[in-house]
């Protein structure tokens, strides 16, 4: 189903999320280095930043992990259906965390060199500018901010409450199914000519 899909390619993008974050957050305080910093330097402050958001990637791909605890617990076609993913998407996340924690701050140590990093990107500049009013406005106004985040969440509820609980719910799509039985004896030319009579 389209569902399942939906799924699997928000799941499976999730997988990158920790190995994103502590790459930016290395590029972020390598940036802040002289140009004159030796490897030793260098190595320190990866060090330092890949522990630094050690403990929120962690805890993060947890909550994820958990989150699909209540798959597991599908039986039935359900179950067929969305554990085999449930358990690919676990084991996928267990190794992108151990990846981003240990393999990804090497490979930046490896491969961020001061003269490749770029002092900016045109197209993150432009994105700054166009949100950095947008979320001052948000926090001089942080009422109007909760009260539209409850309207928004009391809308959801409003609308979950009109959604099927079926799995796979029977639709009225006007079809009709008949299965017919003839007696063995019944030839070919008649079993045809029946056939024609029950579509007419």
């Amino acid at each position: 189903p389209a569902n399942l899909l939906s799924l699997g390619a928000m799941d499976f993008g999730i997988i990158i999320d920790g190995a994103v974050i502590v790459t930016e957050h290395i590029v972020s305080r390598l940036s802040k280095l002289p140009p004159t910093a030796d490897r030793k330097t260098r190595f320190s402050t990866i060090l330092s930043a890949a522990s630094e958001v050690g403990r929120p990637t962690f805890f993060s791909m947890l909550i994820i992990i958990a989150a699909h605890i209540p798959i597991f617990t599908l039986q039935r076609q359900e179950g067929r259906m969305f554990a085999p993913m449930a358990y690919s998407v676990t084991s996928a996340l267990i190794g992108a965390l151990i990846l981003a924690l240990t393999v990804v701050p090497l490979f930046c140590y490896w491969w961020l060199r001061r003269d490749r990093m770029r002092d900016g990107n045109p197209l993150m500049d432009r994105l700054t500018d166009w949100y950095r009013p947008i979320l001052e406005r948000a926090l001089a106004r942080p009422r109007a901010v909760v009260l539209t985040a409850v309207a928004l969440l009391v809308g959801t509820l409003a609308l979950g409450t009109r959604l099927g609980s079926e799995f796979l719910p029977e639709l009225d799509e006007g079809s009709i199914w008949l299965t017919a039985t003839l007696d063995p004896s019944t030839s070919l030319a008649e079993a045809q000519q029946q056939s024609r009579r029950i579509r007419e």
